[in-house]
């Protein structure tokens, strides 16, 4: 995961948390393919903002 001044591996099973507003984004560095689970804590999923 690399946020905007450092970049922490996360292994399989572990967990981050990344505050609301926090740019950041994620490359697999492994051999396996990547999954991930989102959850938000808004109550409607059109209150997350993406930006590219």
């Amino acid at each position: 995961m690399h946020g905007p001044s450092e970049k922490t591996r996360v292994a399989k099973g572990e967990a981050i948390y990344i505050p609301g507003g926090t740019e950041h984004h994620i490359t697999n560095t492994g051999k396996e393919p990547l999954r991930l689970l989102y959850i938000f804590d808004t109550d409607a999923f059109s209150d997350v903002e993406y930006n590219k």
